[in-house]
């Protein structure tokens, strides 16, 4: 039977998708995918980047082609691997094919590294800054905890989910179903290819899951 799997994105978990889920049609198998639970105990062989982290999420809840992966910003990108790894339907929500969609001035993994490793990420006083500096009334409050959320997570794991983001990757070579995004997202830039386009930020299938729906449903079955 067709599943949809929702994947959340970075820093978060599959509570950004609870306003869709009391949408999803009756009976609808729906799986939720938390990063943290599936690689937790993950002890690659080779590199971590997308493709890698694809892999196992793929062997994890054993994806298969009659499944839609709908992914959330990080989770669209891998989504995207998801679809070359099994062959599922992949849908991008806020999400890229191209790492350079990704709006950050600090990509190097090595510093990166460094900067996770001494806690900057985590760390009460620039967690404060990114409220502040935040554009969008709608989202603030989301925005807001999740940054706080991220104080609880292992800093393994940030680090592992930057590798996900910024480590190279091997060519993608399998086309998404679709993508959604919103125009207004200042941290993931809008597709060069078609995308539909639904209200809101970054955010946006937080506040308007009825637009998500309606844009999934035929995929659905």
């Amino acid at each position: 039977m067709k599943r949809l799997l929702l994947l959340h994105g970075y820093t978060e978990s599959s509570a950004t998708f609870a306003p869709l889920r009391p949408l999803l049609p009756p009976g609808l198998p729906v799986v939720a995918m938390e990063l943290a639970e599936a690689l937790a105990d993950w002890r690659p062989l080779g590199p971590v980047n997308v493709a890698s982290a694809a892999r196992r999420l793929a062997a994890y809840y054993r994806v298969t082609a009659h499944d839609v992966v709908l992914g959330h910003s990080m989770g669209g990108w891998l989504a995207a691997y998801l679809k070359q790894e099994t062959g599922c339907t992949a849908v991008l929500l806020s999400g890229f094919t191209h790492q350079n969609r990704i709006i950050s001035r600090l990509r190097g993994l090595g510093v990166l590294r460094l900067v996770v490793q001494a806690g900057l990420l985590q760390s009460r006083w620039l967690n404060a800054r990114f409220k502040r500096r935040y554009p969008f009334a709608e989202s603030r409050a989301l925005y807001g905890q999740l940054l706080d959320d991220t104080r609880r997570l292992s800093r393994a794991y940030l680090y592992q989910q930057l590798q996900i983001l910024f480590a190279p990757a091997p060519p993608l070579t399998a086309r998404p179903d679709l993508r959604l995004h919103a125009r207004h997202d200042h941290i993931i830039l809008p597709p060069t290819e078609f995308y539909v386009e639904i209200a809101g930020d970054h955010f946006g299938h937080y506040f308007y899951p009825q637009q998500v729906l309606a844009a999934i449903r035929p995929l659905l079955g």
